[in-house]
């Protein structure tokens, strides 16, 4: 069976076409070389700085957001102040809140607010400087570069692990 990880990895990787961090506050930078492991996550092996290689960094001057709710699985709702919801026994009266039922088991929520792209600005260049390495033997065949980094001011990641899950 797989873990709830392997699900949230999986939905945001088929989602957004990008591996998601586990855990999600990990520390990551461009040009990190590494692995994709069977579970989608990137194991850090080493650097381009460390393997001589630099790049110029070009950052998005735009922040947006990323949303995304499995299909079929979620309904969210929200409590604004001084009104009654069922279903929510933590909440007061006064307090403002939301409630997520999960339909189904391994569903994924998911909100980042504030996010920015990062990314090596001259891939081309970063394509040669490795093949450039491999000829010396001094580039693993299995490695991968962290080329675009996407990081957000804040974010929320729900997961079920069960139906019917609140």
């Amino acid at each position: 069976m797989a873990d709830i990880v392997d699900y949230y990895l999986d939905e945001m990787h088929n989602k957004f076409k990008y591996y998601a961090a586990w855990l999600p506050g990990i520390s990551l930078r461009l040009g990190d070389v590494g692995i994709i492991n069977d579970q989608n996550q990137f194991l850090p092996k080493t650097s381009l700085k460390n393997k001589g290689i630099t790049f110029e960094v070009l950052e998005d001057a735009k922040k947006d957001d990323l949303k995304y709710v499995s299909t079929g699985g979620v309904s969210i709702s929200m409590k604004a102040a001084g009104e009654l919801m069922a279903g929510t026994k933590v909440l007061k009266p006064a307090d403002i809140g939301f409630l997520a039922e999960f339909g189904r088991e391994n569903a994924v929520v998911f909100q980042a607010d504030g996010v920015v792209s990062t990314r090596i600005e001259d891939i081309d260049k970063l394509t040669t400087d490795m093949a450039a390495k491999a000829e010396k033997n001094e580039w693993k065949k299995e490695w991968v570069v962290i080329t675009e980094l996407i990081a957000a001011d804040s974010s929320t990641i729900l997961i079920s692990n069960s139906n019917n899950a609140r």
